[in-house]
């Protein structure tokens, strides 16, 4: 149980840290400023694809959607894996796509802000992306101890 309710709060705090930087980036309206070097910079995109901006979607399907297939891979990995990996990926996975899915519902389209030289991007998708990793360590971690 105890497990469910950190994830759940790393989640939480994870979609608001996502958001307070989003909310920034639309302040900023398309400006790329650099910090270090040419490679982290921060500006506003606004992204209508999902996938990291490779797949084209209708909005309204998409925000339709994503409750109902997040619902479903949540229950996949938990049922799956074992705790407490499995809750952490979930709480990552669920973050990226909770926050960009706020995006579409708020504003049309997920505000990404990480680029320019690399694919536009935002943390959600980092969320994703490291849930992703999660889930399969799980997945590693459960075959070796052979269960």
């Amino acid at each position: 149980m105890k497990a469910i309710a950190s994830s759940a709060v790393l989640a939480t705090a994870l979609v608001g840290i996502d958001q307070l930087v989003k909310a920034a980036a639309l302040t900023i309206q398309y400006e790329y400023r650099c910090l270090a070097g040419e490679y982290l910079c921060f500006g506003l995109a606004e992204n209508f694809k999902s996938g990291f901006g490779i797949v084209a979607v209708d909005s309204i399907w998409f925000v339709v959607l994503v409750p109902i297939v997040l619902t479903a891979v949540a229950v996949c990995i938990i049922r799956f894996f074992d705790p407490p990996w499995s809750y952490y990926a979930v709480a990552l996975i669920g973050a990226g796509a909770l926050s960009n899915w706020l995006d579409r519902l708020r504003l049309g389209f997920v505000v990404d802000y990480y680029g320019p030289h690399l694919p536009t991007t935002n943390l959600a998708d980092a969320y994703v992306t490291a849930g992703i990793v999660a889930t399969i360590y799980a997945g590693i971690r459960e075959r070796r101890s052979g269960n």
